[in-house]
């Protein structure tokens, strides 16, 4: 998979599909599951027993693997201070 911030053909502006392409390592995302939940996450290392070492998945905000997602967008910039 390679990284990318471009969406597939019939998915909206801003989401990219899990099987296209992942974030940057450690990176926080939006992510979407296949039953349409919206939560914030992140592309960071997970344990895999099966592996006997770590592996990269998405994760949720408390660090467990998601792997009913489908598709994640890049965080939005956060607004300019105004003073």
């Amino acid at each position: 998979m390679s990284e990318t911030s471009t969406s597939s053909p019939g998915t909206p502006a801003g989401w990219i599909s899990c099987s296209d392409a992942v974030p940057a390592e450690y990176c926080d995302v939006i992510l979407l599951d296949d039953l349409g939940n919206i939560f914030p996450g992140s592309w960071d290392k997970v344990f895999c027993p099966t592996r006997g070492g770590n592996k990269m998945a998405f994760v949720d905000k408390d660090g467990v693997e998601v792997e009913s997602s489908t598709h994640w967008m890049p965080l939005p910039e956060p607004p300019l201070e105004v003073n």
